[in-house]
């Protein structure tokens, strides 16, 4: 099982929005990778960085994608 995690921009750069209906601010890094996080404390499904989430990362777009997991 997994869990998708969104970074969402609208916020603090360190929040993110969970598949499992959750909600999670890291209080120092930004990046799910420099927090060692692999699995979601509230589903315990395993952490997949949204495919917008990583789009962002990459190309440095914002909130100009409006696509479904």
């Amino acid at each position: 099982m997994n869990c998708a995690w969104e970074k969402q921009e609208n916020y603090d750069y360190r929040y993110w929005e969970t598949e499992c209906g959750k909600s999670f601010m890291f209080t120092d890094n930004e990046n799910l990778s420099e927090n060692e996080f692999k699995f979601c404390p509230y589903c315990g499904g395993a952490i997949k960085e949204s495919e917008i989430a990583s789009h962002r990362k990459n190309t440095g777009a914002r909130n100009d994608i409006n696509k479904e997991l």
